[in-house]
Parts: structure tokens; C-alpha cells; sequence
């Protein structure tokens, strides 16, 4: 199946979707998401998927696996610069320490995701940042910094009109005002949340301010009023199916029946409650116990009283060595995190710096691959000038001959038109053939420099090549054999690098057959097309190369030459030169009779 990137979104919204019912449902879409973001190279997808697996990890309780999935998206989105996903992880990574009871972490990485939403502006996600602020600062009992930013992140809501926000804030400042002991304000801000749950349909929070409200009627004796609110408690909990929350409120109604003198009444409530299970709901059930026990103490059953009091003594003793391991266990959760954290932070560290080791190895490979791009260049011209000296010299020694027969002409007197016309059209044509071969060799030097990548005529390239060589093998008596394919065969590169290159083979091919016997000094260059590629074979019949040579023929500076023939940059140089072209060098030989280097390149349709 072909996948897209908008199959991605809608898988990492699925996730997300899943996440808080059915955590094992998240992970397993998050990594599919995950498998085909990586197939696409599809960056925000692979940063989103780890995101979403840490998640489900996160709300399935393995903090330490969740770390690791949200420390490796971090790092995805960092690489991107991908902001919002930053901030997104920062909270994330908030809510997790929360969790651990590391609220300075937590507050680290809400104070991070707080100011990476004020750079991109996104209001909604610094009202709620700031509400995460707040409330650690609550439970950290530091009420008036808490309230500062929960009037700030009500401030941002207001304005935009986030109803979700609203409704969180405005119980977290009725609440912390209740801590402060303001009722008054308390209440109002709690009543404000409470009106606004009802029209935004948002129980979660109507049953934490029905609470609160709950507890502040009930501390000011109004009995009738908090009655009230711990009926529509029952009602919003229920519906919610919180079971825990709906013990609380019944539990609670039960105490102000009691409180009234109401015993019978909340004798009803608190026996209905008996079947809870003591494991599930250790905190609520010890709270029962002690509540039946006064109870039966009031309606002076004390036989039933002396059952629950041992009974809440044994449910206090359950509580308390539960909530011990759950200290031993969250110190232990908090160790291994920092552990984890040191080993990422350690491994992305080492990560960073091989990062900049491999560039540096990249840049320093970059400037000594032009060095040697260079010598080769230079020793290839060195090669040349010999040639060079012998093509120029021919043309000047013809006008210098010419000179002197015009000057005998005219010493004797048998100087004509048509004779100076016929001189003068050879002495021009040696003139240009001087100039040609010149203004060659300075193009040839000129534009290696340069790495315009163009579409170039293989054959006119070779012959090109060729024309300066001709002289070097007509003075050793080289037979050259020239096998060019009859129609242009074009590729794509920088056609006076691929020049240097074949100048270098055949310059490798004179070396190994000048020292042998006339007849058999023949060097063959052949073109041809085979299927969708251009195949160059430059074979001579010269000496050969060892089957152990041919393995490092390759390398820079390895040579089976004389130290004055060559510095062995030649091969190395041009199998870097055809590999950037995507083509391929090879070479073949037996010792004694020849050595053939194929070269393979992708072939244009036309030349442009």
C-alpha cells in the first residue's frame, strides 16, 4: 500500500484520540505511524509517533520508557525546529515529573514550553502552560506565585475565550483561594467555574468545583447548600462512571447527616457502601471504616463499633505500608529516570560529537580531494609540455623554413604573387594550429577548476584528449587505435575532468608499452552503448599489472612506477571523478599482456 503524509496525520490524531481509554491502543498506532514516517523520510511524522509512544507509556505508568521515546522526538523536533511539537513534549515532560513528584523538573520544562509558546504566539497553549505553572506552585504551597499565574493564564482565556481553560482556572484560583482561607473569593470563583462547566459541558472540572464548593458550605455550617452541591457531585461522578469519586461524595453527605443528627439517614448511605473493595479503594474504605465506626458508637452498638474500629485500624495499617512502597517505588521510578536522563543526555552528547567529526572529516576529505584533483591536474600538464614542445615546434620550424626560402627567393629575384600568397596561406595555418593546440591546453587547465555539470559528447571529449597525446605516441612509435561508437554518445559531467581522466589512462597505457619490442606498442580506446549506459575501454598491450596490485591500484599515491614517471594520483583521481559523474571505473590484466580500464556512465539522449 502506497502511504502519504496525510495518512500520517490522521494516524497520529487516531492515537491521540485512544490514548487516555486505551494506552496499548496509542503505542501500537503510534508505531505503525512511526514505521511508515520512516519509509516517507516524513520528519514531523517519526517526531509525532515516538511522542505519541511515550505517551501511551506515560498513562500505562513506565515513566522511564516514556522518557526515552519523548527525549528521541525532542531531539527530531529540535532538528527540524519544529516549535509547537517542542513545546508540546516540554509539557509533556511537566506532567511526567509531576507525576514522580519532581516538581522541579516539572517546573523546568513548563517554564521551557511557556516560552517556546510565547515565540510562536499560540495563546491557547500558554493558558494552559501557565495553569500547569500555577498549580505546581500551589503544591508547592507557594499560593502567591501560584495565583499570579493562574490570573495571567485567566487573563490569556478570557481573551481568546478558551472555555477549557476558563473552566480549569478559575477552579484552581477558587481553590487555592480556599487554601488561603477566603471563602468569599473562594466562592466566587468557584461558582463562576461551576456556571460555566454547565454551559461548556465539562463535568471533569464541575466535579473538582462541586467539591470545593461542597467543602466550603459544609465548613460555614450551610449543610442544606452543601447537601446541594454533593448531590450534583453524585450526579456529574456517575455519569463520568468515576466510582472513586462518587464513594468520596457519598462519604461526605453521610458526615454532614451526622453532623445534622441525621443518624438513621446516614446509617443508609454508609452501609451501602460496605461491598467496596479494601484493596482498589484503600484511602476510601479506611475513611468508611472509621465513619461506621462512629456510627455504631453513636447508636451505641459497640460490638459493631469495636468490628470497624479494628477494622480501620488494619485498613490505617494497609494505607500506611501502601503508601510507603509507593514512596519506596516512586523513589526508585525517580532514580531510574535520572539514570535515563544521564545515559540520553550522555548519548547525545556522543552523538554531537561525532556529528561534528564526521563534518570536520567531511570538510578536511572535501579540501584534500581538490589537492589532489590538482596535482593530478598539474602532473598531467608536466606530462603534456613534452608534447606540447614537439606539436608547437613542427609548425615553427615549417614558417621558419618558409622564411628562409622567401629570403633565398628573393635574393635570386624569383619572388612571385602567387608564391608569397601560398607561403603566407601555410604560414597562417601553422599559426592557427599553434594557437589551437595552446588555447587548448589553457581551456583544459582553466575549467578544471570550475564543477558546471553539463551535458557533454563523449567521443568529441576523447578525441579532444586524444589530440594531445598524438605527439608523446608518434615519438615512442605507439600505435593508437581509435574504436568510436558511429553515433554521439552524450552524459552528463564536467567534460574537461572527464578529459583529465582518460589523458591519465593513456598516459598510464604509453608508460606500459614504451619499453616493449615496435610491434607491440598499441594502445585501443573503444566507445560503445550497452543498454542505457556509455561503455569507455582504454586496453594496451603492455606489461600488465599483479593480481595484489590491482587490489590497491585505487589508492592515492600507490604507484608501480618510477618516482620520476608519476606520483600514483592519476587512478585515485579519476575514480573520484567518474564516481561524482555516477559512473564506474574498473580495471582488468594479466601480467605480460595487457591492462584495460572500463569505464561505465549514464548515458543522455541528446546532446545540448
Amino acid at each position: 500500500m502506497n502511504y502519504t503524509e496525510d495518512d500520517v496525520k490522521r494516524l497520529i490524531t487516531e492515537a491521540g484520540t485512544v490514548v487516555h481509554r486505551q494506552p496499548d491502543k496509542c503505542i501500537e498506532i503510534a508505531q505503525e505511524t512511526l514505521s511508515i514516517s520512516n519509509e516517507l523520510h516524513f520528519e514531523p511524522g517519526v517526531g509525532m509517533a515516538l511522542m505519541n509512544i511515550g505517551l501511551g507509556h506515560y498513562y500505562k505508568g513506565i515513566f522511564i520508557t516514556a522518557i526515552e521515546y519523548y527525549s528521541q522526538a525532542l531531539e527530531i523536533f529540535e532538528k527540524i525546529q519544529f516549535l509547537p511539537a517542542q513545546g508540546m513534549i516540554h509539557n509533556n515532560f511537566g506532567a511526567l515529573y509531576c507525576r514522580i513528584n519532581d516538581y522541579k523538573k516539572a517546573l523546568d520544562n513548563y517554564l521551557k514550553a511557556y516560552e517556546i509558546d510565547c515565540k510562536i504566539n499560540n495563546k491557547k497553549n500558554i493558558a494552559l502552560t501557565l495553569n500547569n505553572i500555577g498549580n505546581i506552585y500551589s503544591t508547592q504551597h507557594s499560593l502567591n506565585e501560584a495565583l499570579e499565574y493562574f490570573q495571567k493564564s485567566l487573563a490569556i482565556a478570557e481573551e481568546i475565550n478558551f472555555e477549557i481553560a476558563l473552566c480549569n482556572t478559575l477552579t484552581n484560583i477558587g481553590q487555592l483561594y480556599l487554601k488561603k482561607g477566603d471563602t468569599a473569593r473562594a466562592l466566587e470563583f468557584l461558582n463562576k467555574s461551576r456556571h460555566l462547566c454547565y454551559e461548556t459541558n465539562n463535568n471533569g472540572v464541575l466535579v473538582k468545583a462541586l467539591t470545593s464548593l461542597a467543602e466550603i458550605y459544609y465548613q460555614k455550617t450551610m449543610y442544606a447548600e452543601a447537601l446541594d452541591m454533593i448531590e450534583e457531585g453524585i450526579k456529574k461522578a456517575e455519569e463520568l462512571n468515576n466510582r472513586k469519586q462518587v464513594l468520596d461524595y457519598k462519604t461526605s453527605k453521610a458526615l454532614i447527616l451526622m453532623d445534622q443528627g441525621l443518624i438513621k439517614e446516614a446509617g443508609e448511605i454508609l452501609e451501602s457502601l460496605k461491598g467496596i473493595d479494601p484493596v482498589v479503594f484503600i484511602n476510601e474504605c479506611e475513611t468508611l471504616y472509621k465513619n461506621l465506626m462512629t456510627l455504631y458508637e453513636l447508636r451505641k452498638d459497640y460490638k459493631s463499633a469495636l468490628e470497624y474500629s479494628q477494622k480501620y485500624a488494619t485498613q490505617r495499617i494497609k494505607r500506611i505500608e501502601n503508601q510507603n512502597s509507593e514512596n519506596i517505588a516512586e523513589l526508585r521510578t525517580r532514580f531510574e529516570v535520572t539514570v535515563k536522563e544521564n545515559e540520553l543526555q550522555a548519548a547525545q552528547k556522543r552523538n554531537r560529537e561525532l556529528e561534528e567529526k564526521v563534518h570536520e572529516g567531511i570538510e578536511k576529505w572535501k579540501k584534500q580531494h581538490q589537492l589532489l584533483i590538482q596535482k593530478s591536474k598539474l602532473e598531467s600538464i608536466g606530462k603534456l609540455a613534452a608534447g606540447m614542445a614537439h606539436e608547437i615546434n613542427q609548425p615553427l620550424l615549417g614558417i621558419s623554413l618558409g622564411l628562409e626560402n622567401i629570403r633565398n627567393k628573393i635574393k635570386l629575384g624569383k619572388v612571385s604573387d602567387e608564391y608569397l600568397n601560398e607561403k603566407v596561406a601555410t604560414f597562417s595555418d601553422n599559426v592557427n594550429r599553434i594557437k589551437q593546440i595552446i588555447e587548448h591546453v589553457r581551456i583544459f587547465s582553466r575549467e578544471q577548476n570550475s564543477i558546471e555539470v553539463e551535458v557533454y559528447n563523449i567521443n568529441e571529449t576523447i578525441k579532444n584528449a586524444v589530440s594531445i597525446m598524438t605527439s608523446q605516441f608518434r615519438k615512442h612509435s605507439i600505435e593508437l587505435l581509435l574504436h568510436l561508437h558511429s553515433s554521439p554518445l552524450c552524459s552528463l559531467g564536467n567534460r574537461y575532468r572527464f578529459e583529465q581522466v582518460i589523458i591519465n589512462l593513456l598516459s598510464n597505457a604509453r608508460d606500459a608499452v614504451e619499453e616493449l619490442p615496435l610491434p607491440r606498442r598499441t594502445i585501443s580506446v573503444t566507445t560503445s552503448q550497452q543498454s542505457e549506459m556509455i561503455v569507455v575501454a582504454v586496453k594496451d598491450t603492455g606489461i600488465g599489472v599483479s593480481s595484489l596490485e590491482l587490489g590497491q591500484i585505487f589508492y592515492p599515491f600507490y604507484t608501480t612506477k618510477e618516482p620520476e614517471k608519476g606520483t600514483g594520483l592519476g587512478l585515485s583521481i579519476a575514480y573520484g571523478i567518474i564516481k561524482d559523474m555516477n559512473g564506474s571505473i574498473d580495471i582488468s590484466s594479466e601480467q605480460g599482456k595487457y591492462t584495460e580500464a572500463v569505464i561505465t556512465l549514464p548515458m543522455i539522449e541528446s546532446e545540448v
